[in-house]
């Protein structure tokens, strides 16, 4: 079909009609209003992140990572780069709190594990954590 044919045929449905309809809609009444407000907040976070950097000026601040679109395709699997190591497609409870580390690591975390880290009593650890997986 050339191009001109599927331009009158797009022009005639009824649906592509409406769809272009909402878009200059959206594009003329609330981009204009949002682009404003989303201004407004951006200004007011800046002034929020610096009042927290201040009040609690002995935490590490991190970057957000909320709101970005993360995507993923294939088949998940561990991989061997040398021989006798490994790293599998999933983390234990275990493999977080070998990697505790005091300074960087949140208050929750140190609170509920790093009693169990130091203790290491392996009666009421489980050996075998193939139960705890989750997915990275």
């Amino acid at each position: 079909m050339s191009p001109k044919k599927a331009l009158k045929k797009l022009q005639k449905d009824e649906l592509f009609a409406l769809t272009l309809a909402m878009y200059q809609f959206y594009r003329s009444n609330l981009v204009p209003n949002y682009n404003s407000v989303k201004a407004q907040l951006d200004s007011m976070d800046r002034l929020y992140m610096n009042a927290q950097m201040e009040v609690f000026s002995r935490d590490r601040f991190f970057p957000d990572a909320n709101s970005t679109l993360r995507l993923s395709y294939g088949k998940v699997e561990g991989f061997a780069p040398r021989d006798a190591i490994t790293y599998d497609h999933y983390t234990t409870l275990g493999g977080v709190v070998s990697k505790y580390v005091p300074a960087i690591t949140s208050s929750t975390f140190r609170k509920d594990f790093s009693n169990w880290r130091s203790q290491r009593n392996m009666a009421i650890t489980p050996t075998n954590m193939e139960n705890c997986r989750y997915a990275l």
